[in-house]
């Protein structure tokens, strides 16, 4: 499969300038070609990134409307730069793309905080969590340049308590979802490429499964879009994930389905969203991760109707 890296196709990491920086000095490597530029006057000529900003037209979030949500932050500087989703206490299942700095480095477990439990990067409430990574496992196949196999999971240094609606892990995709099919991603990436601040309140967006064939036929002069890779979102554009949402939850008829990963710039007509698909590599979490699988609700607190599990939460978070 080859997936041209050309102007407008973009991952949806986020890699801020003074992060960059910092770590550049403690890896001690050269920078890349690979990854985000902060702003368009930081990058070589021929290589102009045009894409939008962050979940394109969402609307805010509720306290434990999405309780599998987590934000991903560099342990020394609290800065968020990218999304997972909870699959078991002690496990997050993420983009590979993400572990990777734009000098092209990898990412080490001592260098990630994991905030579940949150809407805001701002501040924190009263139902959050906060982890360490004990452990960073990247699909051994993951491709940098055409984003295949674009997965990791993460072992948590202790595991999560699922005490409250707003931490709660999420089922695994087990079944092929039918184009068409409306799901929700979330995220807190740039408001626009050109407003290099993120969102504090998570947002969230509707889109649209778009069919392999379809996809492949959009995408023909980048990607044949090969399986492990779905697409959603809309042919008119409008409505996507973009960069800082790298690694969350598409979420399908109440089952984790897929994770960011990439795309023709953001919310462009004629090109929905590349995601991971989570169904084509079960077995592949399944087997690193030794969770059990499961094929029904994520927990009996998922039973709770979504007004008896807000209503809990404004009660705690006041």
């Amino acid at each position: 499969m080859q997936l041209t890296m050309l102007s407008n196709h973009v991952n949806r990491f986020l890699t801020q300038e003074l992060t960059l920086l910092l770590l550049v000095g403690i890896v001690g490597v050269s920078s890349s070609e690979q990854g985000i530029y902060s702003s368009n006057e930081d990058q070589p000529e021929g290589n102009k990134l045009r894409q939008l900003g962050r979940i394109v037209n969402g609307s805010q979030a509720l306290l434990g409307q999405f309780s599998h949500q987590v934000s991903l932050r560099y342990s020394w500087t609290e800065s968020h730069f990218c999304g997972g989703s909870i699959i078991d206490s002690q496990w997050i299942l993420t983009a590979a793309h993400c572990m990777f700095l734009q000098t092209g480095a990898q990412i080490q477990p001592w260098m990630v905080s994991v905030i579940a439990g949150d809407l805001w990067l701002n501040r924190t409430s009263s139902t959050s969590q906060r982890r360490s990574v004990s452990q960073i496992i990247i699909h051994e196949d993951y491709d940098s340049v055409t984003y295949e196999n674009d997965i990791t999971l993460l072992r948590l240094g202790e595991p999560l308590l699922f005490e409250n609606p707003a931490v709660q892990y999420q089922t695994l995709q087990s079944s092929t979802v039918a184009a068409g099919t409306t799901c929700q991603v979330a995220g807190w990436g740039y408001p626009a490429i050109d407003i290099l601040h993120l969102m504090n309140e998570l947002m969230y967006v509707d889109v649209s499964i778009v069919s392999q064939t379809v996809c492949r036929k959009l995408y023909v002069e980048f990607s044949d879009i090969p399986d492990g890779m779905i697409c959603a979102g809309y042919i008119e554009g409008l409505r996507d994930a973009c960069q800082g949402d790298s690694g969350g939850g598409l979420i399908c008829e109440g089952v984790l389905t897929g994770v960011v990963s990439s795309g023709n710039g953001c919310a462009w007509p004629g090109f929905p969203g590349i995601y991971t698909d989570v169904k084509h590599y079960r077995e592949w979490v399944l087997r690193w991760s030794g969770i059990e699988d499961r094929t029904g609700g994520a927990s009996a607190l998922r039973s709770l109707s979504i007004s008896t599990a807000l209503l809990s939460l404004i009660a705690v978070s006041l």
